[in-house]
């Protein structure tokens, strides 16, 4: 297989693993009671990491399951933040078309890209921005687009950062795949954390929103 397919095929199956996130996230809301959701994806962090360290790296051929098991274990603590927050998630199927229309833009202007360090290193910075913007509509005004958008874009950045990393250790890029698992899993639990404790990711955007400056002198 060409290096061409053999990328285009691993970004064909993370768009995949991602629907998958978005399809468990939306069962288990009705399933699996947020707390335990929780707890699930709390003690995954740990296994997934010993896992991939002493297992996967070596094997790349467990790489595709590997992912698949992150992925739905992804959707299951997505899911613990709806569930105890009472909120509902953006329409799954116009964020799998954003997100297949993003993966398949990236892909082409990667391929395409002469200078594809600088590529993947500005996709990153975009995709950071975005993460920002997306938290501040989350925190102010639109809980169900915004927190859907910044479940979307860290699992976007994850595929960039393990892309960045591996892109000059072809020809196999199957090995993307296990370390994004990785980076997004983490990703994921870290948000959710924030999210429900109400640090509403560390409160790093305190003062941005209109009416903050208020509150706080209330405080």
């Amino acid at each position: 297989m060409s290096e061409r397919k053999e990328l285009l095929k691993v970004y064909c199956i993370y768009i995949a693993l991602f629907a998958l996130t978005s399809i468990v996230n939306s069962l288990s809301m009705t399933l699996i009671e947020g707390k335990i959701a929780l707890v699930i994806g709390i003690v995954w962090v740990v296994v997934t990491s010993l896992i991939y360290y002493f297992l996967i790296r070596k094997r790349e051929s467990l790489n595709i399951i590997y992912s698949v098991i992150n992925a739905i274990i992804a959707g299951i603590v997505i899911s613990s933040y709806y569930s105890i927050k009472s909120v509902s998630p953006y329409n799954p199927l116009v964020m799998v078309a954003i997100f297949t229309l993003i993966m398949l833009c990236n892909y082409t202007a990667f391929i395409k890209s002469k200078k594809k360090r600088i590529l993947v290193r500005n996709t990153l910075i975009s995709s950071i921005i975005v993460i920002i913007s997306s938290s501040i509509i989350w925190m102010g005004y639109n809980k169900s687009v915004g927190s859907s958008l910044v479940f979307l874009a860290i699992i976007y950045l994850c595929f960039n950062i393990a892309l960045f990393k591996d892109m000059d250790k072809g020809p196999s890029y199957i090995r993307i795949l296990g370390k994004a698992s990785v980076f997004m899993f983490a990703g994921v639990v870290f948000i959710v954390i924030q999210a429900l404790t109400e640090g509403e990711l560390l409160e790093m955007f305190e003062g941005v929103l209109p009416g903050d400056a208020n509150h706080n002198k209330r405080k």
